[in-house]
């Protein structure tokens, strides 16, 4: 409570408050510019490492009024994304091609979708994602084709076994006509 009211005090117009707060930013700003090297070589060594997430926060921290140590670190910034979305892209991939080297059926497409739906676009592995996309369409073009395929066979089969059904009923039925007794049956008709 009692730092809550010292700050509540403080008055903003204090002519002793501004040049304390402008000698801060004075400050900071000499620290961002004599450490700049440090602060890009330490970002290069988290990338070295692997620290992608870690190397773009502190790249982020430096303030755009520091105007060299800025863009250079902006510029680092860039290539550092990228390396962290290719590294995921690629760990992704990874994981979505063992999944889909399993069963390979609707369900697994599904799972493999769903793995991959978390790549950017721009990673570097992008062609591979989409080929790897392509062979799952292709292989559940197949898969329906194949059934389809199947059950117009299981169809025609049904179809030919009905045909040979009804050709062994005439079958018999010729057979039971052959073999009845002949008979003659005369109508006479007499004419008046």
């Amino acid at each position: 409570k009692a730092l809550i009211n010292a700050i509540k005090r403080i008055k903003p117009k204090n002519k002793n408050m501004a040049a304390f707060i402008d000698e801060g930013k004075s400050k900071i700003i000499n620290y961002y510019n004599s450490n700049c090297d440090f602060i890009v070589k330490d970002a290069q060594a988290l990338v070295g490492q692997e620290k992608y997430s870690e190397a773009i926060y502190n790249l982020s921290l430096v303030p755009d009024v520091c105007k060299d140590c800025y863009f250079e670190c902006k510029d680092l910034l860039v290539s550092v994304y990228q390396k962290k979305i290719d590294s995921d892209g690629a760990t992704k991939l990874s994981e979505a091609k063992i999944v889909w080297s399993g069963q390979k059926n609707i369900n697994t497409a599904e799972k493999v979708l769903n793995i991959l739906i978390d790549i950017n676009p721009k990673a570097s592995c992008s062609n591979e994602v989409n080929l790897l996309t392509k062979q799952i369409n292709d292989k559940l073009i197949d898969d329906e084709k194949a059934r389809l395929e199947l059950a117009l066979k299981k169809y025609n089969d049904k179809l030919n076994i009905e045909k040979q059904q009804i050709e062994a009923y005439r079958e018999v039925a010729v057979e039971y006509a052959k073999n009845q007794p002949k008979t003659v049956t005369y109508n006479n008709i007499y004419w008046r």
